[in-house]
């Protein structure tokens, strides 16, 4: 959820937002991003979660992958937001007492496409086809600001596996209180061998929805999952997290 905005900027390799106030409260402990990373079309593939201290909230991921769905949640009483996004080069605020630079880099072969926003999702489009096994390098700067003074830098390696666009949901629909998916992986290649399935299923922006069950219908590589609907689900946003079996393992 987007919230306590003054401004959203949108450009061809930029989103910039700013906060109504400034982010100097204490008691916020923790803020957190999911950055989601899903094939071409409808499959979200896998979740990798960044965690910034109260302090660190004036930070700016820089990234370039096949697709990339950034979705704004909060923990506790923090309000997330970013303050910019560019591929391939960092972006730091002005503000001495909480410099913090972020960025994800070195991912050869993927070139950035198209940004959108919808609703509460950046979505980044490359022109590459081909997923796999990508890293992703996330590096951190922070001055610790005029008291601590200092360069402090760290750095996160997160390994995360893009499915093909052959990878999809093949059909989709709700049924009454019955919500069925079938997921079919159809080829295979020499260098991955894998079929994808639904992990979690979320209502609304990354909000987890307790009352739906999961009942696996059949299993192999082309297989089921069906999850109950509470008759008063009356519209929204659905988000499906996969995996996948690649190589003997589950990635």
């Amino acid at each position: 959820l987007i919230q306590n905005l003054t401004s959203i900027f949108i450009s061809s390799t930029q989103i910039e937002c700013l906060p109504t106030t400034p982010f100097t409260d204490p008691s916020l402990k923790d803020v957190l991003l999911s950055f989601e990373l899903i094939a071409r079309g409808t499959t979200v593939q896998s979740v990798v979660d960044l965690h910034f201290q109260a302090s660190d909230i004036n930070s700016a991921p820089t990234f370039s992958c096949q697709t990339l769905v950034i979705s704004y949640s909060s923990l506790l009483q923090s309000y997330p937001f970013l303050y910019g996004i560019s591929p391939n080069s960092s972006f730091t605020p002005d503000e001495q007492n909480q410099l913090l630079s972020f960025q994800i880099v070195d991912i050869p072969g993927f070139l950035l496409g198209n940004v959108s926003l919808q609703d509460s999702n950046l979505t980044f489009t490359t022109l590459d086809p081909e997923g796999g096994l990508i890293y992703l390098k996330i590096r951190i700067q922070d001055d610790g600001g005029i008291r601590n003074g200092g360069m402090n830098w760290t750095e996160k390696v997160c390994k995360v596996y893009v499915l093909p666009q052959r990878s999809k949901l093949q059909s989709f629909e709700i049924n009454r209180t019955m919500l069925a998916i079938d997921i079919v992986e159809s080829e295979q290649d020499e260098r991955y061998a894998y079929f994808g399935f639904l992990t979690d299923i979320f209502y609304g922006v990354l909000q987890t929805y307790p009352e739906f069950s999961i009942r696996q219908v059949s299993i192999g590589p082309e297989f089921q999952q069906a999850f109950r609907v509470p008759p008063y689900l009356q519209g929204g946003n659905l988000f499906f997290t996969t995996a996948a079996y690649a190589n003997g393992n589950y990635v």
